[in-house]
């Protein structure tokens, strides 16, 4: 096994640290970016705030799922 294969089968401390973040960051933006949208057509002043609890619980979820110990 080569120096890139190995590379391909373990994930660094900071690749981990950036995915994570990416995880958490995108179902932010994008299920806050949909609370706001449906706030803005529908004229309800709670579903950004529910959007934004929801992106971070699907982050969360993704983290775990993804970096998790379980087997």
């Amino acid at each position: 096994m080569s120096e890139t294969d190995e590379g391909r089968d373990s994930t660094t401390s900071s690749d981990a640290g950036m995915q994570s973040f990416s995880y958490l960051f995108s179902g932010i933006v994008l299920y806050g970016g949909l609370g706001w949208l449906l706030d803005r057509f529908l004229h309800i002043g709670w579903l950004l705030p529910a959007g934004l609890l929801v992106g971070m619980a699907a982050g969360i979820y993704l983290v775990i799922k993804r970096f998790g110990s379980g087997a």
